[in-house]
This record gives C-alpha cells, sequence and structure tokens, in this order.
C-alpha cells in the first residue's frame, strides 16, 4: 500500500482496539519493492514495531542497482528466506533483529521457543550462516553483479524479441505479462516446460522466472530463441506493463474505502471468534505437482504478493 493507505488502514483498525504489530511484505515474488521507509514511519508514529517478510530480498541493498534493504529502512524484524536469493538450501531462513528495535533480544528468543522445535536441524543452521557468508563477501558481491549484468542483458534481449517485461526493482525477478500478447500464462508454460525453460510461478496472465545469484548458462541465448519460435512471435505487444495502483481495502471504484488491504490482511482472532468463512486459507496461485520437482532448483515455494501487503496482528487478551 501507500503510507497514505497504510495510515488510514491502521486508523480504522486502532478504532476497534489495540494492535501489537504491522506486517508487510517487501519485496513480492514479482520483485516488487514498496515504500519501506515511508511504510515503517507510519507504522512508528503509532508506537507499533513492524516485521518485514523479506523472503525473497536477501540480497536487497548488496548492489548499487537494488533498493535498500529492509534493516536500513528502519524495520524492527525483518524474515529472509535464504533458498530464494542466498544460495541456502530449501527451508533455511533467518530473523534478523533491526538496531533500533525495542523488543528485547531475550523476549524474541523465549517467543521463538515456543514456535518452532527445540532441536533445529544443524544442516540448515550451517548453510544458513555459509549463504550469509557468502552473499556478504567480496566474492559475493561479485558473484550477485554478474547475475545483475545477466539478469539486465536478459531484458534487453527480450525486448528487442518484442516481449516487454514487468518494469520491477529487481533484475533477478524477470515477471512477463503474457495477457497483454493474448496469451494463457499456464498453457505458455507447458508449452516452455517443453523447450526446457522453466517458469518458478507460471499464473494465467504472468510467467516469473527467477534467475537467482548464478544464472543458467546460454539463458540470454536460449530466451531469444525460444521467443521466437513461441505461438504468436512477432504480434504486436500491448507496451510496458506496469504494476497496478493497491485500491483501499482490495476495492475499486467509487465505493473504495480504507481498510485492510487485500486477501493477505487478517487480525489474528481473539477468544471465541472464529475466522471468517470458517476455512482454511486457499493459496493464490497453486503450485502444479507434476512440474514442482522441476521447479524445486529456483526459489523454492512461494506466494504471489502486491507490492507491499500489510496485516496486523491484535495483542493477546
Amino acid at each position: 500500500p501507500t503510507p497514505a493507505l497504510l495510515e488510514a488502514a491502521l486508523r480504522q483498525a486502532l478504532a476497534d482496539g489495540p494492535l501489537a504489530a504491522v506486517v508487510l511484505v517487501s519485496p513480492s515474488y514479482q520483485g516488487l519493492v514498496g515504500e519501506l521507509a515511508a511504510l515503517i514511519a507510519v507504522a512508528h508514529r503509532h508506537g507499533l514495531p513492524v516485521l518485514v517478510d523479506e523472503a525473497h530480498g536477501a540480497h536487497l541493498g548488496l548492489d548499487p542497482r537494488l533498493p535498500a534493504p529492509a534493516l536500513a529502512c528502519g524495520a524492527d524484524w525483518v524474515v529472509q528466506s535464504l533458498q530464494k536469493a542466498a544460495g541456502g538450501l530449501a527451508q533455511s531462513a533467518v530473523l534478523l533483529q533491526g538496531p533500533a528495535s525495542r523488543t528485547p533480544p531475550e523476549r524474541m528468543e523465549r517467543a521463538l521457543l515456543w514456535l518452532q522445535t527445540s532441536s533445529p536441524s544443524a544442516l540448515l543452521l550451517a548453510s544458513a550462516e555459509a549463504a550469509l557468508g557468502h552473499l556478504h563477501s567480496a566474492a559475493g558481491s561479485r558473484q550477485l553483479a554478474r547475475a545483475l549484468d545477466r539478469g539486465e542483458a536478459l531484458r534487453q534481449r527480450l525486448r528487442r524479441a518484442g516481449l516487454e517485461p514487468l518494469v520491477n526493482h529487481d533484475p533477478l525477478r524477470l515477471a512477463l505479462p503474457t495477457g497483454p500478447l493474448g496469451l494463457n500464462g499456464l498453457e505458455a508454460d507447458a508449452w516452455l516446460l517443453q523447450h526446457g525453460v522453466i517458469a518458478e510461478l507460471p499464473e494465467p496472465g504472468c510467467l516469473t522466472f527467477c534467475l537467482g545469484l548464478e544464472p543458467p548458462r546460454g539463458v540470454e541465448r536460449r530466451a531469444a530463441a525460444v521467443a521466437a519460435a513461441a505461438p504468436g512471435a512477432g504480434r504486436a505487444a500491448a507496451g510496458p506493463v506496469q504494476p497496478p495502483a493497491l485500491a483501499p481495502g482490495g476495492r475499486t471504484g467509487a465505493g473504495a474505502r480504507p481498510g485492510l488491504a487485500g486477501p493477505s490482511a487478517h487480525r489474528a482472532p481473539g477468544p471465541g471468534r472464529r475466522r471468517a468463512g470458517g476455512g482454511a486459507p486457499v493459496p493464490l496461485s497453486p503450485r502444479h505437482s507434476a512440474v514442482d520437482s522441476r521447479r524445486a532448483h529456483r526459489c523454492g515455494p512461494g506466494r504471489l504478493a502486491a507490492a507491499a501487503t500489510t496485516a496486523v496482528a491484535r495483542p493477546d487478551r
């Protein structure tokens, strides 16, 4: 959301009772980054700590071409999934605490003991340490710079072939809208799989590719060849596609009003309160189980999110 939308949402939520924290998701699966510094400042003005789900952004801030990381924007806590952008093993993740956080580390450690196993995997811990150590080393910086160079070169090659990627903030996330080409993204994904090109997140209107720190060799040449042979090649595109504006409360038009934005926003249920609908949430973008194993070496499971979605949780009563 925009800072103004978050301000309106928090005012509305606080009118119903106290809140525990604000949760922001940035970057999204497609490499879109929210206005974190301004959003965090809004939450802090209301006395609320901020947790940022930065699962797809462990590499942010490590190259001038990338946006600032959440910690540099003032976040109190940040969660990073090292399998998605740092070369860690699947399920390796870290929780980082910001230098200005007012939460005592002992309290956070106690809370984690309530939620996770007391016997963590030594393999995953070692992977997390190695991934972070490499990412922040001189060798990791050089590797990231090369990957960004190749990501930008791939975008230029696709544009010359008549395909316009989504304008985002992360060159390592290539989101290709298929709707403007008159193509169904799921059908295009099936065709690409036959030609050895794997989209990390296929959707009806978009294909998202995760290049990672070490894009496959020859990816630029293969992408150009596939683009030329793709169904509908040479068809005039509808021009650059910009990310849609987030409507207040997930609604558009004159009836839109401030509220918790989108399906990711929710309150933690209090005693005796049931979740609306009574059922478990349904993933926005179900994965294809038949090809999951072929995609696993890219970024691992994820979810579609807007540039930054918010959720607020009430303190225990």
